[in-house]
């Protein structure tokens, strides 16, 4: 969407919405901005079509944020509220029982990889219920379990502007490499630490660290005093 564009739509919602009409220049300048920012890599027809069903709908004026929802409605309608997406899956379960086979392309993308984790076979076994060995409604209550935050996670992404998204993304893979780094050190210290005291140990206990010390190794002095020495605890 163009600049032009951009500022043919902010006219058409403050010509829509009265309150907008005590806005100064530099207000507007700033929403145009904003929404350039915003929404310059949407088509501008979409765009137009979000505000206008904003407007036929709601008294007050869009944020941001709705319009975009109205977008990702328009663009995304593999993105299915965790009932409805249920509804669907209850409907393929249903079509040939337990004999029913995984789903392939009769499901939207993100609903299959929600079941592809969870097991076909085992979303069939829990809908049989206490047939199954489970509970009644566990089928639906781990599917729920599974999506609900997988369609967060694809719904805001959606949501996002692509530039907005990719610098994101940078953001949170750069956290993640300073993460993994954090925890290899931590358990590098573990291990370490892990074999120090085996080593430590070993000469008293040999392998059998939850054996006693052998007679032998009392005789040599391998005494618990000595092991804490040995590790650098001073002995009283």
């Amino acid at each position: 969407m163009t600049e032009k564009e951009t500022l043919n739509i902010i006219a058409s919602i403050v010509a829509s919405y009265p309150s907008y009409e005590k806005l100064n220049d530099a207000a507007i300048s700033g929403m145009v901005k904003v929404w350039q920012r915003m929404f310059k890599d949407d088509d501008a027809k979409l765009v137009g079509l979000a505000v206008a069903q904003h407007i036929a709908t709601s008294k007050w004026p869009p944020s941001v944020s709705e319009i975009r929802e109205n977008l990702v409605f328009m663009q995304r309608p593999d993105i299915i509220p965790p009932d409805e997406a249920w509804g669907l899956v209850r409907e393929v379960m249903g079509l040939n029982g337990v004999f029913s086979v995984a789903p392939s392309e009769t499901l939207p993308p993100l609903i299959r990889q929600v079941i592809s984790k969870i097991g076909w076979h085992n979303l069939l076994e829990m809908r049989r219920g206490r047939n199954g060995g489970y509970k009644e409604g566990e089928d639906k209550r781990t599917f729920m379990e599974f999506y609900k935050p997988a369609y967060e996670r694809e719904r805001n992404n959606a949501l996002l502007p692509p530039d907005v998204a990719a610098s994101l993304a940078q953001v949170y893979e750069r956290n993640g490499v300073e993460i993994a780094g954090y925890l290899d050190n931590i358990n590098k210290a573990h291990t370490e630490q892990a074999e120090f005291y085996r080593k430590l140990i070993t000469p008293c206990y040999g392998d059998e660290l939850g054996s006693a010390p052998t007679h032998q190794a009392l005789t040599d002095g391998c005494t618990i005093d000595r092991i804490q020495q040995e590790a650098g605890h001073t002995s009283k």
